[in-house]
């Protein structure tokens, strides 16, 4: 009886394992789901700061222009050509920094999350071992109970006389 129990719980174990290495698998496709949310939501945001960057860009060049203007240098030529043209360069600079910073961003959320789920089928295939060698195990307990107890097939066999007048 003892046997019995023994082995039923090393099953019991080997399931649970499974159920946990399951678990964890459910648990990386879902973190893989957020990381990929949050991914979008990244570019979301980088998309709204290049539109408010760009505009905020056509200021600062009608400033400088109104300034240029107003300080009576001729505008498009020499000077003030060079000064408009860095200008322009730096906020273009600017705007594409901010969507390379959200592509890093992005790129870095989505990697995370592949992460999560290759994290999360190592679990599930630890769970399956562990399963696997626990009905091995009880298998081999059961074995080994049956034959303290004497239970089982008898060493010899029934129809041989020679073997039965040996014994």
């Amino acid at each position: 009886m003892a046997t019995l129990l023994i082995a039923a719980g090393q099953i019991q174990q080997g399931r649970e394992a499974a159920a946990e290495g399951r678990s964890a698998f459910k648990i990386g496709l879902f973190n893989q789901a957020v990381q990929e949310r949050e991914a979008q939501a990244i570019e979301q945001k980088a998309a709204f700061e290049g539109v408010r960057q760009a505009k905020a860009g056509r200021r600062i060049r009608g400033a400088l222009r109104t300034q240029l203007a107003t300080s009576g240098a001729e505008l498009g030529t020499g000077v003030t050509a060079s000064l408009e043209a860095e200008q322009i360069a730096e906020l273009e600079l600017e705007n594409a920094l901010i969507g390379f910073e959200a592509r890093k961003g992005a790129k870095r959320a989505r990697r995370k999350g592949e992460l999560d789920v290759i994290a999360g089928k190592q679990a599930k295939r630890r769970g399956r071992a562990a399963k696997r060698a626990s009905f091995i195990k009880a298998g081999g307990t059961l074995l080994t109970g049956f034959a303290t107890a004497g239970v089982g097939p008898s060493p010899v066999p029934a129809n041989d006389p020679l073997a039965l007048a040996l014994t």
